[in-house]
């Protein structure tokens, strides 16, 4: 007891020393905790193989293991410090994005920083290996197909093109939609297999024009990469099916697509694809044809 009681006021002193070389006395002679820097963690280098258009060209930088002894709110900065060019998207988030992304190596640098300005930087590499180019289709194809047309009440989230055209378009809002839906597959002779989608949302008044709608053009076929090219047609298949049917031409505007992984302008000066086909009313089944080039 005697040893112990030598000893205890040894082992306070030492404690009260660490204690103090922790803490330190602010200007009012308080006692406060001392800071501490942060600690940066860009993550592991990314390699990314892009075998064609239609493979992502894009990462996310995930600052999200970095970390800070004293728990502060920290300041994020991504920069690119080297590479060929890219968009670098919310640079001053714990998470952004990198799109466009070209062959090459890229690094990419982040810097955190606490409320006291202290600081830490680590830096991130990423690799992009291939460097695809879009793929030429011409078309000269004809597809026959069963379509489907409803009517249904309320405006929901499927609703969103339309939706779109009323704050783009100032369409006129209604409570009654009509659709129109087909999906077919068909053979082109040079490349293969393809699917054809239509979608249509439209205006239920016989006298209305008011629609939005889109055809897609999907490769499904080994002979191309897959891919992808949607646009917007001129045709109103609401009209026709209210109208009994008929012939109709028309044109379609393909403006966006896999292609554009490869070349962002890719669709800028393309010129429109011709429709002309019959729709059957009666047997709810329409023929149409396809002429004009795409990309994939």
């Amino acid at each position: 007891m005697k040893l112990l009681a030598k000893l205890s006021p040894s082992f306070l002193a030492i404690g009260l020393s660490l204690l103090l070389l922790m803490c330190k006395k602010d200007d009012a002679g308080s006692l406060i905790r001392a800071n501490h820097p942060p600690v940066a963690h860009a993550g592991a280098d990314i390699t990314l193989d892009r075998v064609s258009c239609s493979s992502p060209n894009w990462v996310q930088l995930d600052a999200s293991s970095s970390s800070d002894a004293d728990r502060d709110k920290l300041l994020y900065k991504w920069t690119k410090i080297s590479g060929p060019f890219c968009n670098l998207s919310s640079p001053y988030s714990q998470i952004a994005e990198v799109n466009n992304l070209q062959a090459g190596q890229y690094a990419f640098e982040l810097n955190i920083t606490d409320p006291k300005g202290l600081s830490s930087k680590d830096t991130l590499v990423v690799d992009v290996i291939g460097s695809p180019s879009p793929t030429e289709v011409d078309l000269d194809v004809t597809v026959d197909g069963s379509y489907s047309f409803s009517i249904s009440d309320g405006f929901g989230s499927e609703d969103i093109y339309l939706f779109l055209c009323q704050v783009l378009h100032s369409c006129p809002v209604r409570d009654v939609k009509a659709r129109t839906n087909l999906l077919k597959t068909f053979n082109e002779p040079t490349w293969g297999k393809f699917m054809f989608r239509i979608d249509e949302i439209a205006d239920t008044s016989v006298s209305s024009n008011n629609h939005q709608t889109f055809m897609t053009i999907m490769s499904a076929n080994i002979q191309i990469p897959s891919g992808s090219v949607s646009g917007r047609a001129s045709i109103n298949f609401k009209q026709l099916i209210q109208g009994g049917g008929g012939s109709f031409s028309g044109t379609l505007e393909m403006n966006s697509g896999s292609a554009g992984g490869c070349d962002p302008n890719v669709f800028a000066n393309l010129a429109l694809i011709t429709i002309s086909g019959i729709l059957d009313a009666e047997r709810h089944n329409m023929t149409l044809t396809l002429k004009g080039k795409v990309y994939f």
